[in-house]
Parts: C-alpha cells; structure tokens; sequence
C-alpha cells in the first residue's frame, strides 16, 4: 500500500498539470515549475477550496515547505511541515468540490465518517466553514483518487489533509 507522503505528493503533482494555464488575470500570480517541467500559476490568497489544495499540493513537489506551510491549516496536527515532508513524482490531475455522500462512492471513508470528521474539524478550528474536495492524481501511468477538507478560517481557505 502506498504511504500518505507519496499519496500526497503524487496528488500534488496532479494538480499542477489541472491548473497550468487555468487562471484568470483578476489577482496577483506566482508561477512555478513541476518537476515535469509544467509551469502552473498560484494566486497569493486562498478564496477557493480547489485553488487552496491545488496550492498545497504544488508546494508539496515542488518541495516549497514555506508555501506548503502557508496552505496547511495552523491546527492540522501535521503543521508544520517540515523538509522531509515534501517532494515526490506525480502529476495532479483533477480536484473538484464535493459532498461526503459524493466523496464515499470514490473514496474511503463512508458518508456519515466524513460527515463527522468534518463536524470534528469544524469544533477543533471554530471554523466559518469546512467542505471536502476530492483529487484524483496519476502516478507511474495509474490514476488513484484520494480527498482532502479544506478550512475557511477569517476568510480565507486553507487544507486540511488526511492525517499522516
């Protein structure tokens, strides 16, 4: 079974190839590079679930622990991440908004345990807002399909990833 640092980074690759050329000139961009060769924009604040995991999970392969930081909720029991915490070979290729009833026919766990795991995310962060968005990545030509909450706290968005 493969860990949930080579889950992650694989995830993290994914996104950037979704992302490559996908925003819009309203806000301020910061370009970076996959190990691909992919050159994908970020912009600087996290308004959106999506544009919040597909930053981290950039900064997860492109091995920026300051980005990865800055996208990761303070909470999160991994925060901070430190440099062995980042890298990896995949390439990010969906990652869409969902609902725990959507989430459990993909992935694990089922509705009613991501439904409480949000509600626990929810009392831990006194957050605005907590919802779930599910990433598919490719990784050595297989795509895996894998999840992450993303938290709105004082209007802006930040991840919360599975635990490792």
């Amino acid at each position: 079974m493969t860990n949930r640092r080579q889950f992650l980074i694989a995830v993290a690759t994914v996104g950037t190839a979704a992302v490559a050329g996908c925003m819009d000139d309203s806000g301020d961009t910061e370009s970076s590079t996959t190990e691909s060769g992919e050159t994908s924009e970020d912009t600087e604040s996290n308004n959106d679930p999506e544009d919040v995991v597909e930053q981290y999970y950039t900064a997860l392969l492109n091995e920026d622990v300051e980005s990865v930081n800055d996208a990761l909720h303070p909470a999160h029991p991994d925060h901070p991440v430190g440099e062995d915490g980042t890298g990896g070979e995949f390439i990010l290729l969906d990652v869409e908004e969902t609902t725990p009833e959507e989430a459990a026919q993909v992935v694990q766990p089922s509705r009613e345990q991501f439904e409480q795991g949000l509600t626990d995310i929810e009392d831990e962060t006194n957050a605005g807002d907590v919802t779930l968005v599910l990433l598919t990545i490719e990784r050595e030509s297989e795509s895996q399909n894998g999840w992450s909450a993303v938290v709105e706290d004082e209007d802006e968005w930040q991840a919360w990833p599975p635990e490792d």
